[in-house]
């Protein structure tokens, strides 16, 4: 695995044996769609604004269970009420902001579209997520300690030695395993190691385009092992 310019610093300052980094990244479809809109009202007179806000609010609700979003997918925060000066004549606006999961991604571009054309303005951009990251974070923490002990055993049959059992493990920060692997190659000028960074998943001796839309869940672990 790679890990651009960041330097991973060993935490263990008296190893008694060998000590590796074992690293792990899994790939995984998203299934939801996470977006933030938001919803606005005027009228002159503030108590008719914030009933308009709660008209629009309900209908955006009904729109958005036609594409099977439910109440319990639809968060709303409390609304805020400005008034608005001008030269000919005051206002009063209102506003909220609506959070929104989509489970069936098949239908963000049509809620998406849906909302724009109601008026809702769209706050962020749309946020993908997966209901099965726990699972994921586990196997890849599993993985990590594979890959640790893969690593070791490289080491200790070229060193002319037996590996044993770990002595220590420590968890190491996610993000220290990068969402694109940083590759070496020796630059054709001047003829030294260089570092850039390409859109791919090395599995092996596979290398792989990545999907945009993947979901990099990623482990890291700093192990040492003892040798007999």
């Amino acid at each position: 695995m790679g890990y651009g310019s960041q330097q991973v610093k060993q935490s263990i300052t008296n190893p008694h044996g060998i000590t590796v980094l074992g690293s792990s990244s899994i790939k995984v479809e998203p299934d939801l769609a996470l977006l933030q809109c938001k919803i606005e009202a005027k009228h002159r007179q503030a108590e008719k604004s914030i009933e308009l806000l709660k008209e629009k609010i309900n209908h955006m609700k009904t729109i958005l269970e036609q594409f099977g979003v439910g109440s319990e997918d639809v968060q709303v925060s409390r609304f805020n009420v400005d008034k608005e000066t001008s030269l000919l004549m005051d206002s009063f606006g209102t506003v909220t902001t609506m959070n929104i999961c989509i489970r069936n991604l098949t239908f963000t571009e049509k809620v998406v579209t849906s909302l724009v054309e109601n008026k809702a303005r769209i706050a962020s951009q749309i946020d993908y997520g997966a209901s099965t990251l726990y699972k994921h974070r586990c196997e890849a923490r599993k993985n990590a300690i594979v890959a640790a002990h893969e690593k070791a055993s490289l080491y200790a049959d070229a060193a002319k030695v037996e590996l044993d059992k770990p002595i220590h493990i420590e968890d190491l920060p996610p993000n220290m395993v990068e969402d694109s692997q940083t590759q070496e190659r020796i630059d054709s000028y001047t003829g030294r190691y260089v570092e850039y960074e390409v859109p791919m998943m090395v599995d092996g001796e596979n290398v792989r385009l990545m999907n945009p839309s993947w979901i990099l869940v990623n482990a890291a672990v700093m192990v040492t092992f003892a040798i007999k």
